[in-house]
């Protein structure tokens, strides 16, 4: 699969970091991301923006590469047929140059010293193969404070180590990133492409970090239907992942969702008002049920594509 040899690229000299932004017709969202990344603390001649456009329609990809020469940052625009989160983050990741590479998404909005913070981590420790940092609402609503305090959108952590860091807000070195042949484009929605990534790089032996005060925030879903669709897709990502490693892991994830919901009811109504807390609980039982519903669908993955790991 996925990215073609050097000798493919664009030629851009050599930036410090490379940022890949995976775009969907939203034009919008897209212009606070990179209005955000302009007013980045680090320099700008160091910095590269890829926006890997997923085969949007409506003009909004003419209309970005129109205005590409009205900012100060590096910016390159590809676009291709619809193929999906993997597929699309694998498009731009092709013309990344820089020594480091960060994944953002088109709904995230950086805070100021976020890409310079990751840097300085990433430099004061070469052992170090990638940084992630913390999501948080980008508008305050009741859904949304519940996906903040829920911890969906924070990298998995298992004894004090990074198991997977959220793409959406991570820096990762390109030259492993490249060795490990970029995402895998196995994953046709947006759910199981980034602890998959992550888990290469720990196999091949790199060591990840995650720095709370590393803050991007995220436009999160305002409606149950579009929070369903994320639990859901997180679901079924998980289910390939085990049916890809050969592993049967349903009976212990269905124990360990049904603990954290009643830990996390209990813990809604000790914290949280009680209206916030009738909703919070609500929203663990859909996602458990949700999530469950998504992994049992690992079993028609060839529908997905899901047939092999790259």
């Amino acid at each position: 699969m996925t990215v073609p040899p050097d000798s493919q690229k664009v030629d851009r000299g050599a930036p410090t970091l490379s940022v890949v932004i995976p775009k969907y017709r939203r034009w919008g969202p897209l212009q606070l991301t990179l209005v955000a990344l302009e007013g980045q603390s680090m320099p700008k001649k160091g910095v590269e923006v890829i926006v890997s456009d997923d085969g949007s329609e409506y003009g909004a990809i003419d209309n970005l590469k129109a205005n590409a020469g009205n900012t100060p940052l590096g910016l390159e625009v590809t676009t291709g047929p619809n193929a999906r989160p993997s597929a699309v983050r694998d498009r731009g990741l092709r013309l990344a140059n820089g020594n480091w590479v960060a994944f953002t998404d088109d709904d995230r909005v950086p805070a100021p010293a976020c890409l310079e913070r990751r840097l300085a981590s990433l430099n004061a420790d070469p052992e170090l193969e990638g940084v992630g940092g913390k999501v948080l609402r980008y508008k305050d609503g009741r859904i949304a404070r519940y996906v903040d305090w829920s911890g969906v959108l924070v990298p998995y952590m298992d004894k004090g180590e990074v198991q997977y860091l959220v793409t959406s807000h991570a820096v990762f070195r390109n030259e492993t990133v490249q060795r490990l042949a970029g995402f895998n484009e196995t994953y046709k929605w947006p759910g199981g492409e980034d602890p998959d990534l992550s888990f290469r790089f720990i196999a091949a032996g790199g060591r990840l970090k995650y720095i709370p005060e590393d803050l991007v925030l995220h436009m999160h879903r305002e409606r149950v239907k579009g929070t369903y669709e994320m639990f859901w897709h997180h679901g079924l990502g998980a289910g390939v992942h085990g049916k890809l490693e050969g592993k049967v892991i349903r009976p212990a994830l269905k124990e360990y969702l049904r603990e954290l919901a009643s830990k996390n009811v209990e813990k809604a109504f000790k914290e949280q008002t009680f209206i916030d807390a009738l909703v919070f609980s609500f929203l663990e039982y859909v996602r458990k049920y949700v999530f469950m519903n998504g992994f049992d669908h690992h079993s028609q993955a060839s529908k997905f594509g899901a047939t092999s790991a790259n």
